[in-house]
C-alpha cells in the first residue's frame, strides 16, 4: 500500500566520495555543499502515488544546505526478495533539482557548471511484519 510508505534518508555531506580526493575536497567546500556547516543533506516524503508499472511518484521535502524546498522524485522498484523477516524492496529515486534554490549558485552566472542537477538514490527496505 504505497500510502503506508515512507522515506526518511540522512546522508554526511563529508561522504562524497567521487575517487578524485582534490574534487572532494572542493565539493565538500564553500563552493558546493560547505560540508562544515551543513554537515547533512535530508529527504523526508510526504506521500507516495502509483505511477506506471513499478514505479512511484514520491513527494517531500528536500534539506540541502540549510535550505528546505518541496521536491518529487520519480522511484522504480528495481527488485524484490522474501526473506525470514518480510519482502525487501530495492529502488531507485532520481530527483531534478536546481543548485541555485539551494543557495549553491557558485559558477552558475558564469556559465561554468549548470544548475540542473540530478540526484539517484539506491535504497534498499522491507516490510516487517507487526510484532504480536
Amino acid at each position: 500500500d504505497p500510502s503506508k510508505s515512507f522515506i526518511d534518508i540522512t546522508i554526511d555531506t563529508e561522504s562524497v566520495d567521487t575517487a578524485n580526493a582534490g574534487r572532494d575536497k572542493h565539493l565538500k567546500s564553500g563552493d558546493f555543499f560547505s560540508a562544515a556547516e551543513f554537515p547533512v543533506m535530508t529527504f523526508k516524503s510526504k506521500s507516495f502515488t502509483k505511477g506506471a508499472g513499478s514505479s512511484y511518484t514520491v513527494a517531500g521535502d528536500l534539506t540541502l544546505h540549510g535550505v528546505t524546498k518541496p521536491v518529487t522524485a520519480v522511484l522504480a522498484v528495481t527488485g524484490t526478495n522474501s526473506t525470514p523477516k518480510g519482502e525487501v524492496v530495492g529502488v531507485e529515486a532520481t530527483f531534478a533539482i536546481k543548485r541555485t534554490d539551494f543557495g549553491m549558485k557558485s559558477f552558475v552566472d558564469n556559465g561554468m557548471l549548470g544548475d540542473d542537477v540530478s540526484l539517484v538514490v539506491a535504497l534498499e527496505g522491507n516490510n516487517l511484519p507487526e510484532e504480536k
